[in-house]
């Protein structure tokens, strides 16, 4: 849901997703390259495009900020694939 409400400020540009170890401090700031699993492509209305997103293989699993951390939504996810 987060990264949806997040796409509005995006529109007609790829919004990082990242993960929660350095949480940002302000709107519209991205996350540093180590902590972005990488990006979707944002439609004009806000939306994410399905299909489009792009890995970012320079991401880290332990960085300057400590090893990953994942939201409620995203861990639920990955234990879904996983199990």
């Amino acid at each position: 849901m987060t990264y949806q409400i997040d796409a509005l400020n995006y529109p007609l540009s790829y919004m990082a997703i990242a993960d929660l170890r350095a949480p940002i401090n302000y709107m519209n700031q991205r996350a540093d390259l180590e902590d972005t699993f990488g990006f979707v492509h944002v439609d004009q209305f806000g939306e994410i495009v399905d299909g489009t997103y792009e890995i970012n293989e320079t991401y880290r699993l332990c960085g300057y900020e400590g090893i990953i951390k994942l939201s409620d939504f995203m861990c639920e996810e990955v234990c879904k694939v996983i199990d």
